[in-house]
């Protein structure tokens, strides 16, 4: 699996999530800079026909790799949920696995 354009990820021109750190240098193909300026940013997403679903895009993206933390550290036993810990670690496991596939 490869890696996504790293966070945080933003709103650019209506309809689109933009990076500020390129997953591959875009400046240097024909219309990059253009492109760029254009988005507000690198272009992650297009076409996106809800502002909202834009706003859902950001937040959950952005929010992953906190999230999945959270759930790895449920799930390694390092948290203790004050008796809750097996629904917990059920939770943690499943979000876990399909946070990673």
């Amino acid at each position: 699996m490869s890696k996504h354009t790293p966070t945080p990820w933003r709103p650019g021109r209506p309809g689109t999530v933009v990076a500020d750190v390129p997953s591959w240098n875009i400046k240097d193909e024909p219309g990059g800079r253009e492109a760029l300026e254009y988005y507000g940013g690198f272009l992650i997403a297009e076409s996106i026909a809800r502002g909202a679903d834009v706003e859902f895009i950001v937040r959950a993206c952005n929010a992953h790799d906190d999230a999945l933390a959270v759930c790895r550290a449920i799930e390694s036993g390092r948290v203790n949920l004050y008796g809750a810990a097996d629904a917990v670690h059920d939770l943690a496991r499943a979000a876990i696995a399909k946070a990673t596939t």
